[in-house]
């Protein structure tokens, strides 16, 4: 006989084994073709696209390039292909991976280059006409035009890292019946070879840039360096980069000690690591938290090393996940009050991990006249580099002794960002919040519906030119990298 609880946990399975018989989605790679297209895939109506687009390990255009990565449910690279009669095998995605780090190397000869990782989340997948991919093929071309206002040199590249988050082929409200078993699948994935992935970035980046280990450091300032690499998770895509890349954080942190009498920078993964929206368990954070909290001092303002975006209204969260982890973790043992609701909560619905508030203001501060939300000319693309560029010089100047500034009572003043938007450092005396340093280089955001609409909402105009401007700020970091 089966007992309560494994009965509790048959009801989820069985469900989903009724709903596959509804129509699985493919098991196999969607990006299978070495060959990159002759012709740009975005240039023709998503409907008529040609099959060698849609099956393309790199889409390449004159802005930018997007290349694909894709792991299976075991966070595998899929397996060679089947060779017909000798010949080797069409199937290419188990060479993905391989292929995307020589065509990054082919493209830092002639650029410097700019990389965005992406790692998409629940009821997403690789696909031509995948959501995610439209709307990261969007973010490329948006930053694309920045660098070209800019005069730079830098070659904006993207890596979208795919993995089946949909795992059926229905829709709502019958496919968030997949949660549960989705999330099993992104911690396999986090687990597996994107770890190699995320190790050979690292590698890349410092090669490049002169501060691989033993390594005389070339370049002595950010903006001198020919590599840099951002990294975006969202939702269960969250959980996948922060658990591939949790421990090296952790190292960051500890690493820098005492040098000569002044604490060196927390050493970076990349540049920096975004999470929006992350769907994993507090437990899972608070290591890093601690460490990010308790180990060191901060002597001077250091832009973020690691930054979690949370929506108020994201209802995936804030209700579906604790109310799945009070089911599945009834049987696991707790020693304190704090660790029970860290193992049935993400990180971005408890109040004791947040540092920071993303709000709305009425009016854009006077340093960002002249911005423009959506930029439709190159003018006014230029326009907004030249007035974020001020509006964040105007923060570093404001800086007290290198430190964040503070009113007259010790409390942290908001930071204005172009597009209404305002950053208040959280802490204080009768608050929930664990008063955090704000010069601490761990951020954890809670955020309004207007700059993140829920759980899918990420591609709202107000939260991209907010990401962009974080990206500026860590561009500016005058802080020299530890080798």
């Amino acid at each position: 006989m089966q007992t309560p609880s494994r009965r509790a946990a048959s009801l989820p399975v069985a469900l989903i084994l009724v709903l596959c018989l509804a129509g699985c989605m493919q098991r196999e790679a969607y990006r299978t073709q070495e060959a990159m297209p002759a012709e740009p895939c975005v240039a023709q109506p998503v409907t008529i696209v040609a099959a060698s687009c849609r099956a393309a390990i790199t889409e390449s255009t004159g802005a930018y390039d997007l290349h694909f990565v894709e792991f299976d449910d075991q966070g595998w690279t899929y397996p060679k292909g089947i060779s017909v009669n000798g010949a080797e095998p069409v199937d290419k995605s188990s060479e993905q991976l391989r292929l995307v780090m020589e065509r990054l190397n082919d493209t830092l000869k002639a650029n410097q280059v700019r990389i965005f990782v992406f790692f998409h989340g629940w009821k997403h997948n690789a696909s031509f006409d995948d959501p995610n991919v439209i709307s990261f093929r969007d973010f490329l071309n948006e930053a694309a035009l920045y660098e070209k206002a800019a005069h730079s040199n830098n070659r904006v590249v993207g890596i979208y890292v795919g993995w089946r988050g949909k795992s059926l082929d229905i829709d709502d409200p019958w496919l968030s019946a997949t949660f549960w078993e989705r999330k099993t699948a992104a911690q396999h994935v986090a687990v597996g070879s994107v770890r190699e992935l995320t190790a050979q970035l690292r590698a890349f980046q410092r090669h490049a840039n002169g501060t691989q280990p033993g390594a005389v450091q070339k370049y002595s300032k950010p903006t001198a360096q020919p590599v840099r690499i951002y990294m975006i998770g969202h939702s269960f895509g969250g959980l996948a980069l922060y658990a591939s890349v949790a421990q090296s954080l952790v190292y960051g942190f500890i690493s820098g000690e005492d040098i000569d009498g002044r604490r060196a920078p927390v050493e970076r993964l990349g540049d920096m690591i975004v999470l929006i929206n992350p769907a994993f368990e507090a437990t899972r954070y608070e290591p890093l938290d601690r460490v990010a909290r308790n180990r060191r001092d901060y002597d001077h303002y250091q832009s973020p090393v690691f930054v979690a975006i949370t929506s108020k209204t994201d209802a995936a969260t804030k209700t579906l996940f604790p109310l799945g982890r009070a089911i599945n973790s009834a049987f696991e043992t707790e020693l304190t009050a704090e660790e029970r609701l860290a193992n049935r909560n993400t990180p971005g619905n408890i109040d004791s991990y947040l540092t920071h508030q993303l709000d709305t203001a009425n009016s854009d501060p006077i340093e960002c006249f002249g911005w423009t939300a959506k930029p439709n000319t190159p003018d006014e693309v230029a326009t907004n580099i030249r007035v974020e560029f001020n509006n964040s010089q105007v923060f570093r100047t404001g800086l007290v002794a290198g430190l964040w500034p503070r009113d007259a009572d010790g409390k942290p003043r908001p930071r204005n960002f172009c597009g209404g938007m305002v950053l208040s450092p959280l802490g204080g005396p009768d608050t929930p919040y664990r008063n955090p340093n704000p010069n601490m280089p761990l951020w954890n955001i809670t955020t309004v519906d207007s700059i993140i609409k829920g759980h899918n909402g990420i591609n709202e105009p107000a939260f991209r030119s907010f990401l962009r401007q974080l990206f500026l700020d860590e561009y500016l970091d005058a802080d020299v990298r530890p080798a």
